[in-house]
């Protein structure tokens, strides 16, 4: 079950529920299978504040990380240095990994999800060699992240997963129960069309390790595949690959 609270301000009118708080203070006690399942079938519109909370939080799973940050177009925030505000999202979870806040690293995160934001990231780095870069890539975020396949419960009690029904229609996203569920979902939309077109690398047990001489673009060509392969991978693809927000 989910609680139900209401604002009682004239701002959003009176008892007008506060549905993105009410998923926040359920999802907050769930595993953190649940957070990385439910983020990357979020509408970014509306989860930013879930998301500053995920972030802010010393236990949360360098995958979920991972995945918020290549999310937050690195790239664009590259070569226009005045969007990487110190409150931005990305700034955020620069500083963390800066400051070496998270420790819990469990959770699997394929590569293919996020190579399209690292190569975009790779061209964004180049094309303004010469320049100094607002942040430093954290190489922890690049992985691979080969831990446990996230998976939770099929369905909860009726009462929560009409709460949950109703959440959703309210703030967009859904809650897939498994990897499995959410990687068929992906294919079956498209949204993997890079996997059958470009291999990635092997990459060793310790890569920061094994790549520590390497500048950050070396480091994203030793994790994500050289940028020549991924332009030739690149011209098929016709979608806009980043979440708003």
């Amino acid at each position: 079950m989910i609680p139900k609270t209401y604002y009682d301000n004239d701002d959003f009118g009176p008892g007008e529920r506060r549905y993105l708080e009410d998923f926040w203070s359920w999802l907050e006690g769930q595993p953190q299978d649940t957070w990385l399942l439910w983020a990357r079938n979020a509408n970014w519109d509306n989860a930013d504040t879930v998301f500053e909370a995920m972030i802010a939080r010393p236990d949360c799973d360098l995958a979920l990380v991972s995945w918020i940050f290549w999310g937050c177009n690195p790239g664009y925030h590259v070569e226009n240095p005045s969007s990487y505000a110190p409150q931005s999202l990305i700034a955020k979870i620069v500083s963390n990994c800066e400051t070496g806040l998270y420790q819990s690293s469990h959770l699997f995160l394929d590569r293919y999800e996020v190579v399209i934001a690292a190569h975009e990231y790779l061209k964004a780095i180049r094309r303004t060699r010469g320049t100094e870069p607002p942040f430093r890539l954290p190489r922890q975020l690049c992985g691979p992240f080969d831990g446990r396949r996230a998976t939770i419960s099929p369905r909860y009690d009726d009462q929560t997963e009409a709460d949950l029904a109703e959440i959703f229609a309210l703030i967009d996203g859904h809650l897939p129960r498994s990897e499995k569920e959410h990687w068929k979902a992906q294919l079956d939309g498209g949204n993997l069309w890079i996997v059958d077109r470009l291999k990635l690398p092997a990459v060793p047990r310790l890569p920061q390790q094994a790549f520590q001489d390497l500048d950050d673009a070396g480091y994203v060509e030793a994790i994500f595949g050289e940028a020549r392969a991924y332009e030739s991978a690149r011209p098929s693809y016709k979608k806009k690959w980043w979440p708003s927000g």
